[in-house]
């Protein structure tokens, strides 16, 4: 039969890597209630701030394509007018 050129890498594991037994006790007893609070509190923060980054980022590069869209548009009538105007002149 025929056989691919190419074939596909393997996809990756979506399995999270294996965790030592124990380690969140450890770390709950390393740390206090309120370090683990303030340290899951940062986290959150980091997300909602790089969630709006992200937003904006977005935002921004549509106005950007507006703007181009805006430009082009001016040009052409501009464009447009100069023909109408050169033809009533005939």
């Amino acid at each position: 039969g025929l056989e691919p050129l190419c074939t596909a890498p393997a996809a990756p594991s979506l399995h999270a890597p294996p965790r030592r037994p124990g380690l969140e006790r450890m770390i709950a007893r390393s740390l206090g209630i309120s370090q683990i609070g303030q340290i899951l509190q940062q986290e959150h923060a980091y997300n909602r701030k790089e969630g709006w980054a992200r937003k904006n980022y977005r935002l921004d590069l549509q106005q950007k394509g507006i703007d181009i869209i805006n430009t082009v548009r001016e040009e052409m009538r501009d464009q447009v007018r100069l023909i109408i105007s050169s033809i009533e002149s005939l």
